[in-house]
């Protein structure tokens, strides 16, 4: 069983034909510029398409708040904390998305074909 650091930010390239490619990378700079890629719930934000933030109340209780967007603050350790500015959204009701096959996909493809083979059943008398 595996366990991660959830506050980890992990670096990584997102193009998969990078050599530092890491599809679970949360960040990445190339010169002066800093690309997030930050979960929603990781940032508090219980339904992102109104801006509900999670409000943690103890005992197992909580509410939402709205929000009008993120603050980004930069640290690194022993320099000075940098305010880089807020995040800002509109709301939606739609989702937009776009599919991308992983490279493990075929292999997976062939190893169940090559498990699974149809069962003839016996006809019934």
């Amino acid at each position: 069983m595996q366990f991660d650091n959830v506050g980890l930010l992990r670096a990584g390239d997102w193009n998969p034909g990078d050599p530092g490619y890491d599809s679970l990378a949360l960040w990445h700079q190339r010169g002066t510029e800093l690309d997030l890629r930050i979960p929603w719930a990781m940032a508090g934000v219980s339904d992102p398409s109104s801006h509900q933030a999670l409000i943690p109340l103890g005992q197992f209780r909580a509410t939402s708040v709205t929000i009008p967007g993120i603050g980004v603050t930069i640290a690194a350790s022993g320099a000075p904390a940098l305010q880089a500015g807020t995040v800002r959204w509109q709301d939606w009701q739609a989702l937009r998305y776009s599919e991308r096959i992983k490279p493990g996909a075929s292999a997976l493809r062939q190893a169940f074909g090559a498990v699974s083979t149809p069962v003839r059943q016996a006809p019934e008398p």
